[in-house]
C-alpha cells in the first residue's frame, strides 16, 4: 500500500465512524428518544416498554405514557410497576375510580406497594375534600 492509499481508508474510516456516532448521539439524546429507540429495536421487551411509558409520563404526553404501560401489561401482566404507571396517570387525569381500581390490582399483585397505598389515600383524600391538607 502507499501511503496515500493508507490516508484515504483511514480518512473514509474515521468519517464512516463520525457518522455512526453522530447517529448513535441521537439516539441517546434523551429518555425518550433512547426508550424510542428501543422499543422500536425491541417492541416485545417488557422493561423498555416501562421505561418508555415513565419517560412519555416526564414529558408531559400522559395519554401515551398509558398507552405504553398498558402494551406492558400485556407483555407481563403479573408485573405491578405498568399497572401502578396506569394509575398514577389515571389520578392525574383525575379518573380516581379508575385509579383506585388499578391501584386494588397493584396490591394484589404486591400487598406492600408502599406508593400505592400512598396515592389510596390520596384518592381518599380527593374524595373526602381534603386534598390540599
Amino acid at each position: 500500500f502507499s501511503r496515500a492509499v493508507f490516508l484515504a481508508v483511514m480518512l473514509i474510516t474515521a468519517g464512516i465512524g463520525s457518522i455512526q456516532t453522530v447517529k448513535q448521539n441521537l439516539v441517546w439524546q434523551n429518555e425518550l428518544s433512547l426508550w424510542h429507540h428501543t422499543v422500536a429495536k425491541a417492541p416485545g421487551n417488557f422493561k423498555a416498554r416501562c421505561n418508555l411509558s415513565i419517560a412519555l409520563h416526564h414529558a408531559g404526553l400522559l395519554e401515551e405514557a398509558e398507552n405504553e404501560a398498558l402494551q406492558a401489561t400485556f407483555l407481563n401482566p403479573l408485573h405491578d410497576t405498568p399497572h401502578y404507571i396506569i394509575a398514577y396517570i389515571q389520578f392525574q387525569k383525575k379518573e380516581f375510580e379508575a385509579s383506585e381500581t388499578t391501584l386494588h390490582k397493584v396490591l394484589e399483585l404486591n400487598p406492600v406497594h408502599s406508593d400505592a397505598n400512598t396515592l389510596l389515600r390520596h384518592i381518599e383524600k380527593h374524595r373526602s375534600g381534603h386534598a390540599d391538607r
